[in-house]
């Protein structure tokens, strides 16, 4: 056996495991770099992440922050209109109730002037044998006689057109008429035809009613 030809094969051998082992510690060091490149982009990235979301954190919490403060605005919004609305519906109505009361007090004038009342029976004597006598029996507090009062101007101006004979009785100053034709509650209205009696109503519809005719 040649022992030298051995020992070289030997250390032939060793040199190149020497090799392959320096190789593979030269690989190893390569994917030992690329693997700490690789943690530091992850690292990197987290980081990014972990950035934004903050980001994201804060931006909601503005914008919750955003949305409360509109929220509380429209809240203070709402509260002016409904102020506003209230204080326009109030000044309306204190208008609204400014004209009616005028209305009565140019009802009450014009009534005054063009709607003859009939005080005491003898008042009544004297237009009885009239073709249509229509009379009207109001009171001054009533609520409805003072629905009908508005129409009473309107109802003057045409009244001739039907030949008929119109007044109207407060049965507080004319307590006398209203115990003569047993009037108990107001309005109410009578109409005569040449004497006779034709109608006697306290139904508010009916008087409007019969007034209709006039209002044309």
């Amino acid at each position: 056996m040649d022992w030298n030809a051995l020992k070289n094969k030997a250390l032939d051998y060793s040199v190149k495991a020497l090799d392959a082992s320096s190789k593979a510690l030269e690989k190893w060091k390569e994917y030992a770099e690329k693997a700490k490149e690789v943690s530091a982009k992850v690292q990197e990235k987290k980081e990014e992440i972990t950035e934004k979301i903050e980001q994201v954190k804060e931006d909601v919490s503005n914008k919750k922050e955003e949305v409360k403060e509109k929220f509380e605005e429209v809240k203070e919004n709402i509260a002016d209109k409904k102020e506003e609305i209230t204080w326009e519906s109030k000044s309306f109505f204190d208008k609204a109730k400014e004209m009616w009361s005028k209305a009565m007090d140019t009802t009450t004038w014009v009534l005054s002037k063009a709607a003859p009342a009939l005080k005491i029976v003898a008042d009544y004597e004297k237009i009885k044998d009239d073709k249509i006598l229509a009379i009207l029996f109001l009171k001054k507090d009533n609520e409805e006689s003072k629905n009908l009062q508005l129409t009473i101007p309107l109802i003057m101006k045409n009244v001739w057109i039907n030949g008929v004979t119109f007044r109207t009785v407060d049965i507080e100053d004319s307590q006398e008429i209203a115990t003569k034709f047993n009037i108990e509650s107001v309005p109410a209205l009578i109409v005569f035809e040449k004497w006779e009696e034709k109608k006697k109503t306290t139904n508010i519809e009916e008087m409007k009613k019969y007034f209709k005719d006039f209002l044309i």
